[in-house]
């Protein structure tokens, strides 16, 4: 389930306010719509027989932690484990922690998988080497300076909490789904995982990654055969090179931590075994539902243009899309 794939920072539905000279009051409203794509940011989850995951805290945690609240009334669960796994801790990753349901919930235990990243070693932030990003994120989140509920508090009313470090490169294993990592190019650090379901294949979610021009062997075979994957494509060429503007800037976005179609799907054509389902994710926040509908077909001409529009079921993601194996 996708919860949230809105990239970088939520994209709300409204009718903006624009200077223009000419109008009355030098007020213009412009019409933004992302309904058919999603604002939140990312966010998903994955069951596997009693087996849930959580992928990432973005906004799109919320609507994920009712799903699920109403999945474990319906089946008479009164306690469930869990497991989230986190990519990495940028702003639009961790986002939705105060709006997940689950971590208010007695009951519940939330076990949380944090990559290690190197983060903080030599920085002047308050963090502790060696101990969980995500316990010292959750402690800076519920304090009272930022949000009324306090981490002391959400000790008193919620979830059991608990916490495993990992490095990306790693394989977790959580029950029978083996998890395996790797470490993507974004700034600051990101995991890549690849879940490997017994009878089903694997899925392999790889958000915040910008490729180089030539793609990665260990990438390419992360990909390889996957059942689904979701891949990050934010940015035109064009627009990550700094020739065209993204809303009101031209500028360069390299080194922000995100793919292109020439960079991306090279990566996904290199597979010998290519994925079955492919869904792109992170949406740029500035382009509405319209402007990502003409960027997909963009891509769709250039696979068409290497003969490889048929090779795969090839889409952009949605909030609230739902997949069955």
């Amino acid at each position: 389930m996708i919860g949230g794939c809105s990239g970088s920072f939520a994209a709300p539905t409204e009718n903006r306010p624009v200077y223009d000279a000419k109008a009355p009051w030098n007020v213009r409203r412009v019409p933004f719509r992302r309904e058919l794509y999603g604002s939140r940011t990312t966010s998903y989850f994955l069951r596997h027989k009693d087996t849930l995951i959580l992928i990432d805290q973005g906004l799109g945690a919320a609507p994920i932690s009712e799903f699920v609240l109403a999945m474990l009334e319906a089946e008479g669960k009164k306690e469930a484990l869990i497991h989230c796994v986190q990519t990495h801790f940028h702003q639009d990753h961790i986002a939705g922690l105060r709006a997940n349901e689950l971590l208010f919930r007695r009951g519940i235990t939330m076990r949380f998988y944090s990559p290690d990243l190197g983060l903080f070693r030599t920085s002047t932030e308050t963090m502790t080497p060696g101990e969980s990003v995500m316990k010292q994120v959750l402690h800076s989140q519920f304090r009272e300076s930022y949000w009324p509920v306090t981490i002391e508090k959400l000790d008193e009313i919620g979830a059991r909490r608990e916490h495993v470090s990992f490095v990306p490169s790693n394989s977790l294993q959580i029950d029978d789904v083996t998890v395996r990592t790797i470490p993507l190019a974004h700034p600051g650090g990101c995991s890549g995982f690849r879940f490997e379901i017994p009878g089903v294949g694997a899925i392999v979610v790889a958000t915040d990654y910008e490729p180089p021009a030539e793609p990665e062997t260990d990438v390419v075979e992360f990909f390889d055969d996957a059942e689904l994957l979701l891949a990050d494509i934010q940015y035109r060429d064009d627009e990550y090179e700094g020739n065209r503007a993204i809303g009101q800037l031209a500028m360069s976005r390299q080194g922000w931590g995100h793919g292109t179609p020439n960079r991306t799907l090279p990566t996904i054509l290199a597979c010998k075994r290519l994925p079955k389902r492919v869904r792109i994710v992170h949406h740029d926040p500035k382009r509405s539902d319209m402007e990502l509908r003409y960027f997909y077909e963009e891509t769709v001409n250039l696979l068409e243009g290497w003969k490889a529009a048929s090779a795969f079921d090839y889409r952009l993601g949605h909030d609230g899309d739902i997949f069955w194996f």
